[in-house]
């Protein structure tokens, strides 16, 4: 009896719970981008819900605070998809099957949603130049500093591109029983370098992803957690911990310095992380199929929401508040299940492909 009670604790404190609630934590990571979408600011500096966040006092301040946190939806984003990369490559360790698959499942969507919303405001409303329109439809505007229109996807390309190397330094460290240690320690000198370049052009134009390195390198280590059932120390409780005193820190007393208010979210993300695994294995059974149907179509929901909320925001800003909010997130909805669907039909087509051109090599 006491042998199986101890098997239940660690079973309930098991990194294994990450991959098993895969899809779910892609749709709560979701569910935080579409609330932070509240607050970011449009080129001209412009809040969305500008009466909301900004002439209630205190409460404006405690929301403002609360909404932008929430950004960290794009950490549980990467770190997911370091894991599930491991779990894919482990599988499968080709160069060419890798890299196809992944154009096909993210760039060649993400290209033809950017088009689909951007065609509006380059042929009737001229508010986008032939340059940023074909930028943003391949998402390159980000990687060549010129924009952060669909950064994460220009990131993420960059993050898959490099990969395979991650894959090999984990494959060699993942068994070693310092190699916590070790990540530790790449993570610290990383950090330390961001500081010395935080206040040149290159923090500047790559902050957004630059900070989100190690989430993605220790999301691909988790990987190795994950797949090998490795239990949850005393770690990521004590990361947390210290995510809370870097962001007062970084509010409070040295608010002049953006470079620790960032640095906090890669702390920050574990307790996110473990509040929400904690409150997905306590969810009942509608709870899960919600945030699973969420999370099957968070990468169309992501790019298709913002597009939205962008649109409405370029061009009709004086009727921005949250009810008009409220409506570009129901309209997000039912869009982006349609273009998930498309999704799975482009891949589906492109794996009968490949399966077809397999039988006639052989």
């Amino acid at each position: 009896m006491k042998k199986d009670n101890i098997n239940n604790v660690s079973e309930n404190l098991n990194w294994n719970l990450v991959s098993k609630y895969r899809t779910e934590l892609m749709g709560i990571a979701a569910i935080f981008i579409l609330i932070c979408h509240v607050v970011q600011k449009d080129a001209q500096g412009r809040e969305y819900c500008y009466a909301l966040l900004n002439n209630y006092g205190g409460i404006s301040y405690v929301l403002s605070i609360f909404f932008n946190q929430l950004d960290i939806g794009v950490d549980i984003f990467l770190f997911v998809s370091g894991v599930g990369l491991y779990y894919s490559y482990e599988k499968k360790p080709d160069f060419r099957d890798y890299y196809s698959k992944r154009l096909v499942n993210v760039y060649v969507i993400t290209a033809i949603i950017t088009f689909v919303f951007s065609l509006p405001n380059f042929l009737f409303f001229h508010s986008v130049a032939l340059k940023d329109f074909l930028l943003g439809v391949f998402s390159i505007k980000w990687t060549l500093g010129v924009g952060n229109s669909n950064w994460y996807i220009s990131f993420l390309m960059i993050m898959y591109l490099v990969f395979p190397l991650i894959y090999k330094f984990v494959k060699l460290i993942e068994t070693k029983t310092y190699a916590r240690l070790i990540i530790a320690c790449i993570v610290v000198v990383y950090g330390v370098a961001l500081w010395f370049v935080c206040k040149t052009v290159i923090y500047e134009k790559y902050n957004l992803g630059l900070f989100r390195i190690p989430i993605f390198f220790v999301g691909c280590y988790s990987g190795y957690l994950a797949k090998n059932n490795k239990d949850i120390t005393w770690i990521p409780y004590v990361l947390g911990i210290i995510g809370i005193v870097f962001k007062i820190i970084s509010i409070r007393i040295f608010p002049e310095y953006p470079v620790l208010n960032r640095m906090s979210y890669f702390f920050l993300f574990y307790l996110f992380l473990l509040v929400s695994i904690f409150c997905l294995k306590k969810s009942p059974l509608f709870l899960l199929k919600f945030f699973r149907f969420m999370g099957g179509m968070s990468l169309e929901l992501y790019l298709i929401h913002a597009n939205i909320r962008s649109f409405v925001q370029t061009n009709y800003f004086e009727y921005c508040n949250l009810f008009t909010y409220i409506i570009t997130v129901f309209a997000a909805i039912p869009i982006s299940y349609a273009f998930s669907k498309l999704r799975i039909l482009i891949v589906n087509k492109y794996n009968n492909h490949i399966k077809n051109q397999i039988k006639i090599d052989s």
